[in-house]
């Protein structure tokens, strides 16, 4: 048993000092800045995130039909498509043309538009203008064309022009095919007196 004991001590002695002589080693290796150099880099590249593919295309013309089989027409100078989602066209200096059922056509212009072609609405941005030829112009900076109901809705200020005078306010919403004008919030109306030409004219039309 003595000469058991006395073998084991040598041993873990040659053990503390191989350790010792490790770690001394591993230490020299990263003050010198070579263990960094033995640690290889992480080469994956960083996860990107792609932008839409977009498609470009020149003049455009969209027709199509509203819920009482009436045509309408959208044109545009040029329109941009996310190939991901065709179902939205953005549109530049579009035109739109509405005819209602009694034929009479309403036309609404715009620098800007963003058509969803499933939904049928068209939305018009920067120096929007409505007509109705021998009715009405309407100027706004945007609005919402529902052209399946032939509807259209601006919550922004409009100012309208017609024979008999003006009309101002911060919202306005066109239903019933065009029949129907709805002005709301803070509504301006100046009316100038019917000359005996407007009453003539309003005669021969009776």
């Amino acid at each position: 048993m003595a000469k058991s004991g006395k073998l084991r001590i040598p041993t873990i002695l040659a053990w503390i000092v191989m350790l010792a002589t490790i770690g001394l080693g591993l230490t020299f290796f990263i003050r010198a800045g070579l263990f960094a150099a033995l640690v290889k880099p992480d080469t994956k590249p960083a996860k990107t995130v792609s932008s839409p593919k977009l498609i470009k295309t020149g003049k455009s013309t969209i027709n199509g039909f509203d819920s009482d089989g009436q045509p309408y027409r959208l044109t545009a100078q040029s329109t941009l498509q996310d190939a991901d989602n065709q179902d939205i066209v953005n549109m530049k200096f579009v035109t739109g043309i509405l005819t209602q059922n009694d034929g009479k056509q309403l036309t609404a212009k715009a620098l800007e538009g963003r058509y969803d072609t499933v939904a049928k609405r068209l939305q018009l941005t920067n120096q929007v203008q409505l007509a109705k030829k021998g009715d009405y112009t309407a100027i706004m900076d945007k609005a919402m064309v529902f052209l399946d109901e032939k509807r259209l809705r601006s919550d922004v200020p409009v100012f309208v022009t017609f024979d008999r005078g003006t009309i101002s306010a911060n919202g306005m919403e066109i239903t019933e095919n065009g029949k129907r004008i709805l002005f709301f919030n803070r509504v301006k109306a100046k009316f100038r007196p019917k000359s005996t030409a407007d009453e003539s004219k309003q005669n021969r039309q009776e």
